[in-house]
């Protein structure tokens, strides 16, 4: 295929995911097909894959495409690392917990870094806890989810700090905006062939360091190593990270308009709710001590078959 034609095709891809917002990270490049598959991972082995797609105004359809067929394979939630994480080493969950969050905008990588942040709370609450239910104040869904959070953190913050109960929109974005604005410009230049800007921009120490987060996909020293004529893999990559970087910054401000809403405004619409105890096993719908991944779920150390 021609590269002007690979282009504007992996093109669409940013312009489909920002749409659809029930993608889920599953990106199928098949062979002699020049438009990718987009979808949910319901089951792979090594003879084909089966996807759930989920198109708008459709209803979702299972298909089946074999590996044969497949040229390339994106998917942001590893099973194989989320299988290998053991209760024995909380921080793991932590550190892959803090890598799908930079990829949030993506459903499975929400869900995910929720529950492994939840889960390292669980297994360490006393040097783990505190940090890791301020990572899911980035994640929260709602405002409401958003303080509870908070509250958690409070309460497993030996210091009791009452300034992490202080709630802000801004807080919601974690990572150093100046990096990621530089992380963008650079992709961005470097997909339209200005690839001595996009260096100058991959130089910059924010920048330089917002690359680690996207290792899985192109690291700095691959990124500086991109020839004037983009390989049709690493243009699919950089177009991924574009992605998620572009969907990433959308309407946070949206989701925290409620914040000036009073307590007695809430009151006089009769939206108050019975509170659950607020504890790591009631805050969100996930239960951490499920903390081993075995044949595609979730279960307690007890019944994991060794």
């Amino acid at each position: 295929m021609p590269m002007k034609q690979m282009s504007a095709t992996l093109t669409l891809i940013v312009c489909w995911l920002a749409a659809w917002q029930s993608a889920s990270g599953v990106v199928v490049f098949e062979r002699g097909k020049p438009q990718p598959t987009i979808g949910r991972l319901v089951r792979q082995d090594e003879r084909a894959i089966v996807i759930q797609m989920e198109p708008p105004g459709a209803a979702p359809t299972l298909r089946e495409i074999l590996r044969s067929d497949i040229e390339e394979l994106l998917i942001v939630v590893s099973e194989e690392r989320l299988a290998a994480l053991r209760p024995e080493n909380p921080s793991a969950y932590r550190d892959y917990a803090e890598e799908l969050a930079v990829k949030r905008k993506d459903p499975d990588a929400l869900l995910a870094s929720l529950r492994l942040y939840l889960i390292a709370a669980h297994l360490s609450p006393e040097t783990l806890g505190q940090s890791c239910l301020l990572g899911m104040v980035a994640l929260a869904r709602s405002p409401a989810e958003e303080r509870r959070f908070r509250a958690m953190a409070f309460l497993l913050d030996p210091s009791h700090d009452r300034s992490i109960l202080k709630s802000a929109a801004e807080s919601a974005v974690v990572r150093d905006e100046v990096g990621r604005s530089g992380l963008l410009k650079a992709v961005q230049a470097m997909r339209r062939g200005q690839r001595r800007i996009a260096l100058q921009l991959a130089d910059r120490d924010p920048v330089r360091k917002e690359f680690e987060k996207y290792e899985d996909l192109i690291g700095w020293e691959e990124f500086r190593n991109i020839e004037d004529e983009i390989p049709p893999q690493a243009l699919r990559r950089l177009l991924t990270i574009e992605w998620l970087l572009t969907r990433d910054g959308e309407d946070s401000a949206a989701m925290f308009a409620d914040r000036r809403t009073s307590w007695s405004q809430i009151a006089e619409r009769q939206e108050l709710q019975p509170l659950a105890p607020l504890t790591l096993e009631t805050l969100t719908e996930f239960d951490p001590r499920e903390c081993v991944y075995q044949q595609g779920r979730w279960v307690r150390p007890d019944d994991a078959k060794r």
